[in-house]
């Protein structure tokens, strides 16, 4: 290479992993959860079990798009409820937690924090949940 010149990198990540800054390559997209797989708030598949004996909420599993890796769930967290919409709105009742919505009706949501569901929605699975409205759970 010519002084003066700089090689590019644009690397095509596959499902689940992102571009690491500065460098030429790809790493798994962080989860909210602590880093266990299965653990709370981690990527799961849907109808699998998760840690801690809670399940995989799906959010919406028409709006998947995710045919190249079925890991397209939320893990639950341990001793919270979860949420949803349809004939009747099913609220959290948790302190200090929101419903994050499936992003259609008549499925379960997740009981988060704010901050849980701001990290959630990051993620490729976010886009099956509902990341544009916020219930009036706090």
């Amino acid at each position: 290479m010519a002084a003066g010149c700089s090689s590019k990198c644009y690397p095509d990540c596959i499902y689940g992993y992102e571009p690491v800054p500065g460098e030429c390559g790809c790493r798994p997209i962080p989860d909210s959860g602590a880093g266990s797989p299965g653990g709370p708030l981690a990527s799961c598949v849907p109808g699998s079990a998760c840690a801690d004996g809670s399940r995989c909420i799906e959010g919406c599993p028409y709006l998947s798009g995710f045919s190249a890796n079925p890991a397209n769930g939320i893990c639950g967290v341990p001793g919270r409820d979860t949420c949803g919409c349809g004939a009747v709105l099913d609220p959290c009742v948790a302190p200090e937690t929101v419903c994050l919505m499936p992003a259609c009706c008549d499925y379960q949501g997740i009981c988060v924090t704010l901050d849980e569901r701001a990290a959630i929605c990051a993620r490729p699975e976010g886009t099956r949940f509902d990341c544009t409205t916020l219930d009036a759970g706090l």
